[in-house]
């Protein structure tokens, strides 16, 4: 555990009790309106332990609600405007501990891409990061949580070889397939690793292999809520109709058991209308 004050007062946080993990988390945007998911999941946090949001990216506010908008302030962050700082501290590090710098410099990017957008979205995370690390280790960050599994963890992965802090991630659905050339590596060192289901979190398990000794066996938490956990339930009436939506990647390999549910659904409605639009190779028999 790193130094801490006598309480961690947070910005967006609520005072919270002495001896609780304060909790680094890392965005490439935060708030943005096209991922509430990520949204409820930090704000959920902050209920819980002291946390302390940091955006690599400008913000934006486009379309976002209002209590996103309220959220916004307590937010950290970086974007164009600090380039030059981000840059001066890479600089720094490559004058003052060039061996570890390169070390890390090769570790985190010397892989081979194939998509120049995830390829600049990691250099950007992993400048980003430079700058950080000393920032984190300031404010007393105990642990690093990058919910996507691409630039913010590259970042995580980042601060944590420069300081020693210990990271989390999350991954799901087309993170996962096809994997960046990074993924394993990050994967690997991460302290645990949360998926959105159980299929995911196998994945998961068989991308990183075997963690680097002496570090424990990789843990992995999986949301409850599953498709092997679902059932069809009984209608008001024979002639209701179910609505279903599942919007899915043709990449993600978790989607493939959504059609097996859908059919199952229809099956139960006993031919009442079944209303279901997917992205995807899949499609429901006639």
């Amino acid at each position: 555990m790193h130094q801490q004050a006598p309480t961690h007062d947070c910005p967006g946080s609520a005072p919270m009790p002495e001896g609780l993990p304060h909790v680094g988390c890392i965005l490439l945007w935060y708030p943005l309106f096209t991922q509430p998911f990520i949204f409820r999941d930090v704000e959920a946090l902050k209920l819980r332990l002291p946390v302390a949001v940091y955006s690599l990216y400008g913000r934006n506010l486009r379309h976002c609600s209002a209590e996103m908008a309220e959220a916004a302030p307590s937010v950290q962050t970086m974007g164009i405007k600090a380039l030059p700082a981000m840059l001066a501290s890479w600089a720094k590090l490559f004058l003052t501990r060039p061996r570890t710098a390169a070390r890390i410099f090769r570790t985190c990017l010397f892989h081979r891409w194939t998509s120049w957008e995830t390829f600049g979205e990691d250099i950007w995370s992993h400048v980003a990061a430079v700058h950080l690390a000393p920032r984190f280790v300031e404010a007393g960050i105990d642990v690093i949580y990058a919910p996507w599994p691409r630039g913010t963890a590259t970042a995580a992965r980042t601060i944590s070889l420069l300081t020693g802090i210990p990271y989390a991630t999350s991954a799901r659905g087309d993170n996962l397939n096809p994997p960046d050339p990074d993924l394993k590596d990050k994967l690997q060192h991460a302290l645990f690793i949360r998926a959105n289901n159980a299929a995911d979190a196998r994945r998961i398990a068989d991308l990183a292999g075997p963690r680097p000794a002496p570090a424990p066996a990789l843990s992995t938490t999986a949301s409850p809520c599953t498709w092997t956990n679902w059932r069809p339930l009984p209608l008001p009436s024979p002639a209701a109709s179910l609505p279903w939506a599942a919007s899915t990647s043709p990449r993600a390999s978790t989607c493939s058991c959504r059609p097996a549910a859908c059919s199952s659904a229809r099956d139960a409605t006993s031919g009442s209308p079944l209303p279901a639009a997917a992205g995807g190779p899949w499609a429901l028999a006639p």
